[in-house]
């Protein structure tokens, strides 16, 4: 879907080199998606991306961050698995997940300290409409061969599905984690952040903190330089007062039934009734 044919569009085989009209098509490269709430990161690697062991100056501060939430000291040679599945049974039960990355710290012996599971999660968009020209690859071609300061409409951003996701792998990533003797890092953009705190039970700045504990989110606005903000808390528990991550799943307020209750009146239909058994 977010390939671009090269074939029988001169425009835009006039804008890449032989190595890549060789292949026929080129992976749209965008890498956020402008909207009235915000800029939304939609590429994972824009917000934090580990290549050849490596990550570029304008993620190193945000590494960092990520690094010591996952205990693992400034100049310490860190081993990265990227792209990671573990699928086990154990009877009936299964354990299918995938894994962003897993970190470890290479020790002076030669081992290995324990795994930390690094999960980057950035919004995703909608497939867009291709008959006007909303899709990813339409609007990619556009803003490519368009004159400079042209508006290019692109496809909506995702973001309650994104957060849905999230929540159903954070707590689970972090329990096993812990097992493992490492941490669960999510790296997020701080527009997330934002809305899981309006939209769920879990208002993260209760949970702001320079120290780590079973569930980790460090929030990114993925500019240069960022270092990013870490907030930290138990799965479940008494703690911070009874708060725990397990809010997450929470509704960020119950709303009164008034407002149900007016509108089933204006929609009653008699001919609907029934009495119960």
């Amino acid at each position: 879907m977010a390939k671009v044919s090269l074939a029988a569009d001169p425009g835009l085989r006039a804008r890449f080199d032989a190595s890549v009209l060789n292949a026929g098509s080129v992976a749209c490269a965008i890498c956020s998606v402008q909207t009235t709430g915000g800029s939304w990161i939609i590429c994972p690697r824009r917000l934090l991306n580990f290549t050849d062991g490596q990550v570029s100056s304008s993620q190193s501060n945000l590494l960092k961050t990520v690094m010591s939430a996952a205990g693992i000291p400034s100049g310490a040679q860190v081993a990265v698995w990227k792209e990671i599945t573990v699928n086990q049974k154990q009877g009936p039960r299964k354990f299918q997940y995938r894994f962003d990355y897993v970190v470890r710290e290479k020790m002076l012996n030669g081992n290995f300290g324990p795994p930390n599971i690094i999960e980057v999660m950035t919004c995703s968009t909608s497939g867009g409409n291709k008959g006007k020209g909303t899709d990813i690859a339409t609007a990619f071609r556009k803003a490519l061969l368009s004159d400079q300061g042209d508006k290019i409409m692109s496809p909506n951003v995702n973001i309650r599905q994104v957060w849905s996701r999230m929540a159903g792998q954070m707590i689970v990533k972090s329990q096993a984690a812990n097992a493992w003797g490492g941490r669960a890092i999510w790296v997020v953009q701080d527009l997330l952040a934002d809305y899981i705190s309006a939209n769920t039970g879990l208002d993260l700045e209760d949970f702001a903190t320079t120290e780590p504990s079973e569930v980790n989110i460090v929030s990114s606005n993925g500019t240069h330089g960022d270092a990013g903000k870490l907030y930290a808390g138990p799965i479940s528990g008494n703690d911070f007062g009874g708060r725990s991550f397990s809010d997450l799943l929470k509704a960020s307020f119950v709303p009164t039934f008034d407002a149900i209750e007016a509108k089933s009146r204006l929609e009653a239909n008699p001919n609907g009734e029934f009495v119960a058994p």
